[in-house]
């Protein structure tokens, strides 16, 4: 068979352009191929960096979830809101390593780079609502504490109003006064630690200027009831001045009956129970003290603080104790151990121990 010479040449020449042409061909898609597995793998990478500060993230602001008894509204809101988006954040799976062709590459590189925004944008999102968290608390602690302090100058306010000529020590209310002008420029602030303070301070304060209200009167009523008891020792000792006249009875016997009643006071008071040691103490600290048991009173004073003029009541006596109008009963009860059953009674001390003198109340 004779050769096609010109046949031959243009079937080399084919073959030749078709080389030519595959060559580049090939070789491009293969580099494509290797940029396109370089991206994919980048991809993956970041996923697990983005997944394991999502997971980070979580754990960290967890605690922001819980509600507390203080929240408010706009608190229990945002607390709730991030509640949400950290659950959304556990179904969250880090996009895993697939086999990749170079028919697969591309797709797989899209859906992991997808994937990857959707974890980036949950953690910013999870970010914003933390500090939203962040911020409803803030805002409601400062708002509750600017009601404390506000509160607390009206306090102080009122105290220092009634405290005024009522103390014998002006410092603590001019301590007061100086500290209730600086909180009028903090009621404005956002300074929740200085504000602390001083509705902290102030409320010291004000129990001071309370204690030197209670200090002036406990010293005005020691005073009157020195003076009380400085009359009834003359009273006492002092029969023939007219305190007293003598009359006798329908029974024979001599009655002192008291012309002019005289006044006393108790100057403290205290709950007489079976466990009240601290009643002995009140009496300790002299002049008389109201012992209230339920059933009735006893008006106790030591005779060496000057209760000795009870030892001098007699049947038919009249007195006047804060206020009101007693009379002597007779009952008398020397060397006594335990507080009687009812009735109201004067008590003091004598050779035979606890002296009880019985009274009624007539007005």
């Amino acid at each position: 068979m004779k050769t096609n010479t010109k046949t031959m040449r243009t079937i080399m020449f084919l073959s030749l352009a078709i080389a030519m042409v595959l060559i580049p061909a090939n070789t491009a898609t293969a580099n494509e191929f290797m940029q396109n597995r370089k991206e994919y793998e980048t991809a993956l990478n970041h996923a697990t960096i983005l997944t394991a500060r999502l997971k980070q993230d979580t754990e960290n602001i967890q605690n922001k979830t819980i509600v507390t008894r203080d929240d408010d509204n706009a608190t229990r809101i945002a607390r709730e809101a991030l509640q949400s988006q950290l659950t959304e954040a556990t179904k969250i799976h880090m996009s895993q390593k697939e086999k990749a062709t170079v028919f697969t590459v591309s797709s797989l590189t899209d859906k992991t780079v997808e994937s990857n925004n959707r974890i980036h944008s949950l953690i910013r999102s999870i970010d914003r609502t933390a500090k939203s968290v962040d911020t409803a608390i803030a805002s409601h602690k400062l708002d509750d504490m600017r009601k404390k302090l506000a509160d607390m100058v009206d306090k102080g306010k009122r105290i220092l109003e009634s405290s005024n000529g009522n103390v014998d020590d002006e410092n603590n209310r001019d301590k007061l006064s100086d500290l209730l002008e600086k909180a009028k420029d903090l009621m404005e602030s956002t300074d929740v630690k200085t504000m602390s303070v001083d509705v902290s301070e102030l409320d010291k304060l004000i129990n001071k200027v309370s204690d030197d209200m209670n200090a002036r009167q406990s010293r005005i009523g020691q005073e009157r009831q020195q003076s009380v008891v400085a009359a009834s020792y003359s009273q006492a000792s002092d029969t023939t001045n007219g305190n007293y006249a003598t009359t006798r009875s329908n029974y024979g016997s001599y009655t002192p009956i008291q012309s002019t009643p005289r006044g006393y006071y108790s100057s403290m008071s205290c709950n007489l129970t079976s466990a009240a040691d601290h009643c002995q103490g009140a009496v300790d600290g002299g002049g008389i003290v109201d012992l209230n048991y339920g059933n009735g009173h006893v008006y106790a004073q030591h005779n060496n603080t000057g209760g000795a003029w009870i030892n001098n009541l007699q049947a038919g006596q009249t007195f006047i104790m804060n206020g009101s109008t007693y009379r002597v009963n007779g009952q008398s009860v020397q060397g006594a151990h335990y507080a009687p059953g009812s009735g109201d009674w004067m008590q003091t001390c004598n050779g035979n121990g606890n002296h009880l003198v019985g009274i009624t109340k007539i007005s």
